[in-house]
């Protein structure tokens, strides 16, 4: 089969939001050529925020719900088939864990030859229950991840040969991020003295991202007295959790929880540190971010950060969940500022060189190609 004319993409996404993977997800479509492929988006779960709606609509991405109906997932199902079936995609692509599960067995319901489950983060749900949902259904679908990391933890999981996955990196928008600070009125709107450092997390306040270690890490600054402010960026099912353990450390005065922000390239460059403090990712986008922000970097050792960053060339990375890692690792940035913006400078030359946006929808569309083609099994 030739490639000539357009080809046509549907995407199988759990929900409209503005995570990682749905932000990735627009990016890929707002940068593809449209005489080159066509995207439509297809979701079922009730969003998590209004933004990503925003975000799509007014990217003119054509997007479209099939409510999900959990006491009837069988109908769910057929409901689903028969939405993609109407719209005759060449390729379906699922993302997520969710999205794999049903986006496939609706797709090949439907008929559909040529399906695209990707994984974007080292963890899988049900592992003995998707151990039996790949033995059935393996030869009917192509297998992609976000990093080499996840690719080897989803296969050794799954039972699935590490070697069969496409990876295709991330990619980041550099431009978006040649911006000025904003840091004068960001320190206003918090109360942040001017002479105080200020270091910044950016995800959802979820159990895997591991805020009690940053606010352990921000008591730790606090005893020894660093002039260091912390600010928390994102929403979630821990918020009031997190709020109150910040009471509780007595670092409440330090700590700032911002909320759902929209304004995160400006941020970031008001920011002095990123400090990642995650349990476990594949390829996270804050990372990649704040890495494009020229921020000095300190990260936990997750499976594939090493895709990333490279201990001490181009941030620092430290045990999960070790505090006095953390702490020292911000101390010597602010001990040696020479160090801190070398190792930022190369993380920002990094992203430059690896992890550009034309390269990961060049790398996409190239996959649909060799899958239209017959190029890969």
């Amino acid at each position: 089969m030739t490639t000539e004319r357009t080809i046509r993409v549907l995407h199988v996404m759990p929900q409209i939001t503005i995570g990682g993977a749905e932000r990735q997800l627009h990016a890929l479509i707002v940068n593809s050529e449209p005489q080159v492929v066509t995207h439509e988006v297809l979701y079922y779960s009730d969003p998590q925020d209004s933004e990503g709606y925003k975000l799509y609509a007014d990217a003119g991405i054509k997007f479209s719900r099939v409510p999900r109906n959990k006491k009837r997932p069988i109908k769910f199902l057929r409901d689903f088939a028969s939405e993609i079936k109407k719209r005759r995609p060449d390729i379906v692509h699922c993302w997520l864990n969710s999205g794999n599960v049903w986006g496939r067995w609706a797709a090949i319901l439907a008929g559909m030859k040529n399906i695209i489950v990707a994984y974007r983060v080292c963890n899988v749900w049900y592992p003995g229950i998707s151990r039996v949902l790949e033995k059935l259904t393996t030869k009917r679908v192509h297998y992609s991840a976000n990093s080499y990391a996840c690719a080897d933890f989803i296969g050794k999981e799954l039972g699935v040969s590490p070697g069969g996955f496409k990876v295709i990196y991330n990619g980041i928008s550099v431009e978006k991020f040649e911006i000025s600070s904003n840091r004068e009125e960001l320190s206003g709107e918090l109360n942040i003295p001017k002479d105080a450092k200020i270091v910044t997390m950016v995800g959802r306040l979820t159990y895997q991202k591991n805020y009690p270690m940053l606010l352990g890490v921000a008591r730790k600054c606090k005893d020894k007295r660093l002039p260091y402010h912390f600010m928390i960026v994102g929403h979630g099912e821990k918020e009031s959790e997190l709020k109150e353990l910040s009471r509780q450390l007595e670092v409440a005065d330090i700590v700032h929880f911002l909320g759902l922000r929209s304004d995160i390239p400006e941020i970031l460059k008001s920011s002095d540190i990123f400090c990642f403090t995650t349990l476990y990712e594949a390829f996270p986008n804050v990372l990649l971010e704040a890495m494009t922000a020229g921020l000095p970097i300190v990260t936990t050792n997750f499976d594939g950060v090493d895709e990333l960053i490279e201990d001490g060339v181009n941030g620092k990375i430290i045990a999960i969940n070790d505090v006095d890692g953390g702490y020292s690792a911000l101390k010597s940035y602010l001990d040696n500022p020479e160090l801190a913006n070398g190792l930022a400078e190369k993380a920002r030359e990094t992203v430059r060189q690896q992890f550009s946006m034309n390269r990961m929808v060049n790398n996409t569309v190239n996959y649909y190609r060799q899958i239209l083609m017959g190029a890969v099994r």
